[in-house]
């Protein structure tokens, strides 16, 4: 029987969803791996795969131990000068905060680091196909890196501006504007801010909870 093997977070909505979906094709078997324990080493994947198998990632997001374990990945990680980070063991000692937005840089860094691990193991084994490539997940997840190759491709793309340094830089930037500031890695809407300016007046819509 053909097998989807799912590297999901296995207790979040979207393994539950995928689960709800898989009993309407009883030809298919499903088997589950959970983010946190294939980084903590409990599980590996290529001693699951088989010949004919399919094998999908999933977002990690939305679970604070997977959050933890990939900034504690990121933290060796080459970033650039004077770039927030946090050492491994601060990273696994770090309270969970419901919606909080911790060193993304590192976080990416060590989501690099996890999917090309996932690679390397996968090699060890023969016959299966991948459902989404680890090396294509990790360039879409980088919003500038897409946005400059979907340019390129002639894909027409909103106008992409270098990154403001400080609110006072944002405002600075016409009388009349408006724009979107997001991460440049993350996952969907995290941590994005809408923002408008007419003149003197000023708005903003953002997914953060503020204090």
């Amino acid at each position: 029987m053909p097998r989807l093997v799912h590297l999901c977070v296995t207790a979040g909505k979207r393994a539950a969803l995928l689960r709800q979906a898989m009993q309407q094709r009883p030809h298919l078997e499903l088997r589950e791996v959970d983010w946190h324990a294939w980084l903590r080493g409990g599980e590996t994947i290529h001693p699951l795969l088989r010949p004919g198998d399919v094998l999908r990632v999933d977002s990690p997001a939305r679970d604070p131990r997977v959050d933890a374990e990939l900034l504690a990945l990121g933290a060796a990680a080459d970033l650039p000068s004077g770039t927030p980070r946090a050492t491994a063991a601060e990273a696994r000692a770090l309270p969970e905060e419901k919606g909080c937005v911790r060193y993304p840089d590192q976080w990416f860094a060590g989501f690099e680091a996890a999917l090309g691990r996932l690679r390397q193991e996968a090699r060890r084994a023969s016959g299966f196909r991948w459902a989404n490539d680890p090396g294509e997940i990790a360039w879409m997840w980088d919003k500038t890196r897409t946005s400059e190759a979907l340019a390129e491709a002639g894909i027409s793309v909103p106008r992409l501006w270098s990154a403001p340094t400080s609110y006072e830089d944002l405002r600075n930037r016409g009388e009349r504007f408006r724009c979107f500031l997001k991460l440049r890695t993350g996952s969907s809407a995290s941590g994005t801010l809408a923002y408008r300016r007419l003149a003197e007046r000023e708005v903003a819509y953002t997914t953060v909870d503020l204090p």
